[in-house]
């Protein structure tokens, strides 16, 4: 895996776990328009403290596979195979095929 793929893979897997702290801390409303970008990262800000979340955007992604004992899921995005990683009850209903959004970003100490 050479190391721009790596970087890609670590950064999903980073946002993937903060995306589904996301979900779980925050409910959309039925009906409710999404969030835009800047709601968003004031959002991630307010999660996450004075850490500044960088590099924030989203990437259309198809499963190819998943694995619900360990939470890991292959996803083809922007022509590149990456792997990320979910906590396995947050990922155990997906399947390959299945059309996903990963929500992308990083932050430094």
């Amino acid at each position: 895996m050479n190391r721009s793929t790596m970087l890609a893979a670590s950064l999903a897997t980073v946002a993937l776990a903060v995306g589904t702290a996301c979900a779980q801390t925050m409910p959309a409303a039925a009906g409710s328009a999404p969030m835009s970008p800047m709601q968003h990262m004031q959002h991630m800000q307010r999660l996450h403290g004075t850490q500044y979340v960088k590099g924030s955007h989203r990437m259309p992604a198809t499963v190819t596979s998943a694995d619900p004992t360990t939470g890991l899921v292959k996803v083809d995005s922007a022509g590149m195979a990456l792997v990320v990683h979910f906590p396995p009850p947050a990922m155990k209903n997906l399947k390959p095929g299945d059309k996903i959004t990963l929500h992308l970003g990083y932050s430094q100490p």
